[in-house]
Formats: C-alpha cells, sequence, structure tokens
C-alpha cells in the first residue's frame, strides 16, 4: 500500500493545483471529491492522486472508477470548522503584532463537547476546531489510507 505522505504536496484549494507538477500534487480533503464526476474533472486535470471526501461512508468508496491512486481518510482528529477570523482579536481584543494565541487551547461548547482550537499561518492565519478525540474508520480495500498527522 502507497503512503500518501510521501508522494508529494496535498492540494485542499483549487488554486493549489497550480504550484507544482500535477505528478507531485495530491487533490486532497478541500477539493470534496465526493463522487465520480468529480473524480473524473481532477483526473483529466493530471492529478494522479486522490484523497477521497472524508464524508464517504467504507462501501460509498467502493462505487469509484479510476486510474488515480485513490485514498481515504482513516485516522485523525474530525475537523469541525475552519475560521478565517481570528478568534483572539474578537475575544481578547488583540493585534497580530501582539497577538494573543497559545498552543492547546480548548474551546468547550454549550452541549459540553472540548474542542481543539489549532492555528495555521502562512500569510494569514487560519484556525481549525477539531475535535479533542482522535477517531479511525474503515476503507475499502482498494484504497489507499490517509493519517492526518497532528501539527
Amino acid at each position: 500500500m502507497k503512503n500518501v505522505n510521501t508522494l508529494g504536496i496535498v492540494a485542499n484549494n483549487y488554486y493549489a493545483l497550480n504550484l507544482c507538477n500535477k505528478n507531485k500534487i495530491i487533490a486532497g480533503m478541500g477539493l470534496n471529491i465526493y463522487n465520480n464526476s468529480t473524480l473524473e474533472y481532477y483526473e483529466k486535470s493530471g492529478v494522479k492522486n486522490v484523497i477521497l471526501s472524508k464524508e464517504l461512508r467504507k462501501e460509498d468508496q467502493e462505487n469509484f472508477s479510476s486510474n488515480c491512486n485513490l485514498f481515504a481518510w482513516t485516522k485523525g482528529r474530525e475537523e469541525y470548522m475552519t475560521l478565517k477570523h481570528c478568534p483572539f482579536k474578537e475575544f481578547f481584543n488583540s493585534q497580530c503584532k501582539s497577538c494573543k494565541y497559545c498552543d492547546d487551547v480548548v474551546y468547550k461548547m454549550q452541549n459540553g463537547k472540548k474542542l481543539l482550537l489549532q492555528r495555521k499561518k502562512i500569510v494569514s492565519c487560519q484556525f481549525i476546531l477539531k475535535s479533542l478525540d482522535v477517531s479511525s474508520r474503515g476503507i475499502h480495500p482498494n484504497i489507499g489510507e490517509y493519517v492526518e498527522k497532528d501539527k
């Protein structure tokens, strides 16, 4: 079984597909490849490796037909929401120059569920609310495994 983490760059946005050679790009879960029509579109554009949408069940995965190498999410922290605005600016009235962000911030929902708030910063910040628990699920035998690593 191939390890998707050694194949190249995971592109989770459409613009990222143009950053390098299509053979070195993996169409990621952010592209929401949910059916054969979407898969065919990316295959025709030259993508050779695809991570299928996280919403697909094991039994849905067997319906795909493609010459691409297919992968499915099997283990990691479930992502609940992506935030483009900065909650630290909102709640602490801070500015980027004096950012109040710290690792391992936990958000407690009204129902008592706790979520991990993680920041990704490239040019600007993006925040992701993830489950504190690591989940796993089964995949179809013909599909490779994609395990998300915590950053």
